[in-house]
């Protein structure tokens, strides 16, 4: 081998690893992570209620009903414990969002209000934030470590709902809130120097 050639080599070598490639951005973005948390939750508020009541009676109770009192606080510490359930979340993508919202659309045409003003209802409000909640849930794991990790539908959220405490739901929202708006996270952290803007 020539020292000529060799140099060509070289040269082709150093050519390649400095030209641009090329790449499918469908592809790539199929692959992007959403953020994953979960919501952990106890629903037996009666006992959760009584055993707070119970707790403040016992700062102010005497030596001879204090131990009674603390085998009833264990007893309703237990069945709490039972309630919990936890939400396993996942964020969802933007052709997600637009198709649920066409969907919502089509069931729930929207009305003129007063004003003139074209606003959506309160049925759509509520399957929709259902049907967003509904898709970001991955799985729901109870006390046990039992699993219901079905596909769950807006329908499953809406009746869901009429059974979960208010707390419950609101950290439901809030949690899909969180995760399936998580891009935004990514240009406040870029605008404030954390990640490279380019």
């Amino acid at each position: 081998m020539t020292e000529q050639h060799s140099t060509e080599e070289v040269l082709k070598l150093v050519e390649k690893a400095q030209a641009k490639g090329v790449f499918d951005i469908t592809e790539f973005a199929k692959g992007r992570a959403y953020p994953e948390d979960s919501v952990v939750s106890y629903l037996d508020v009666e006992s959760a209620y009584e055993l707070d009541k119970l707790n403040q009676e016992m700062r102010s109770a005497d030596a001879k009903t204090l131990p009674e009192m603390e085998k009833r606080a264990n007893e309703l510490a237990e069945k709490v414990m039972a309630s919990k359930v936890v939400f396993h979340m996942r964020g969802v993508n933007q052709a997600h969002i637009e198709k649920i919202t066409a969907e919502c659309d089509q069931k729930h045409p929207k009305q003129v209000d007063a004003f003139g003003q074209t606003i959506n209802t309160a049925d759509w409000l509520k399957e929709w934030t259902a049907a967003l909640v509904a898709s970001n849930i991955v799985k729901i794991e109870n006390a046990k470590g039992e699993m219901d990790e079905r596909t769950f539908t807006s329908e499953d959220l809406v009746q869901l709902r009429l059974h979960l405490p208010k707390e419950v739901w609101d950290l439901l929202v809030e949690k899909m809130q969180q995760l399936t708006l998580a891009s935004a996270y990514f240009k406040g952290l870029t605008d404030a120097g954390f990640l490279p803007k380019s």
